[in-house]
Formats: structure tokens, sequence, C-alpha cells
């Protein structure tokens, strides 16, 4: 499955990539150097927000096949059918065991710890779509998705800025 990629948060342009090699990228530990960075910075602390920014990120819920750096700015996208969800202040260990939990969903895609330690896991779903009403129908299946999920967690708090479809991700890992 292909997804838009960039090398950092600014990048001015993103490339394509297939989502098994970024998978790649986080299980063999390619800005774990960085990430290891982050988890010791205090929650708050600028040196952290500054060292996020520059770690490469993925676009879940779209593929930008014109190469350009956002969805606002391509005018030649579609959607991957992916749905990203965020678990965040957790502690590393606590983290790991929901990975276990999550890990059992039949539609999962990924799922890896965030930079801070949290959790990044994406859902395969039948959606498509690659014309201007993206943003509004990808909000609805966000929820619905949403909805079905938070039993399968069993009450526990996901971020909702996942809900964008213009959502990138931070590698990690």
């Amino acid at each position: 499955m292909d997804v838009s990629y960039k090398t950092d948060l600014f990048d001015t342009q993103s490339s394509i990539r297939d989502l098994e090699d970024v998978m790649a990228d986080i299980q063999n530990g390619t800005v774990k150097s960085v990430v290891e960075k982050i988890r010791i910075e205090d929650k708050e602390s600028i040196v952290r927000d500054t060292l996020k920014k520059t770690l490469p990120a993925f676009f879940v819920g779209a593929v930008l096949n014109d190469n350009q750096p956002s969805l606002k700015k391509s005018e030649n996208y579609k959607s991957t059918g992916m749905v990203q969800f965020d678990i965040d202040d957790y502690d590393v260990e606590v983290s790991k065991k929901l990975l276990q939990k999550i890990n059992k969903i039949p539609s999962l895609a990924y799922s890896f710890l965030s930079p801070s330690g949290g959790v990044k896991f994406g859902v395969l779903t039948d959606f498509e779509c690659g014309d201007d009403t993206i943003t509004r129908r990808y909000n609805i299946v966000y929820g619905v998705v949403m909805d079905e999920f938070e039993e399968v967690l069993g009450g526990v708090k996901v971020d909702s800025s996942t809900h964008s479809v213009s959502q990138q991700c931070l590698l990690s890992y």
C-alpha cells in the first residue's frame, strides 16, 4: 500500500513509499536515537517539540500523487482506506501491553509506540475517495470506526486529533 512520505514536517514536497518500507524503518530503529531523546524530555519541553519536528512523517488517510507537502496544496490525491488512532500520555510499558491488545484487531494495518511513548495504530477500511469530498467523508468514516474501537479498547482515551484525513504520522521505533 502506498503512502505519502516526508523527511520531516517542514519538507516542501512529499514522495510516495510503500507502507511496509515505512514500517520497516520503524522496526529497524531508523530514528531511534532521536526518539530516545524525545522520550526523556518533559512533555512541555521546547526541545522535545523541536526534536519531534525533525522526524520523518507519512500521511495516513490520503496519498498525494503530485508530491505536494500537504493535502491542501495537492490537486491529485486519493484515500488510502486507512484510519489512524493515537493514544497519548502512557508509560512505555503500559503502551506495550496495550499494543498486545491492539495487535489482535483483524483489520490492523500497523501499530507501534509513538515518539512520546504512547501508541499509534492504523486500521484498514473500505473507504475510497479521490475528490474534494474526501475531508467530509473521511470524518464520517473516522467517527464510525472510532465508535467501534472504543468498545475494543475498553475505555482507553483516544486522541481525537487523528480525525483529519490530512493528519501526518511521525516515525518512531
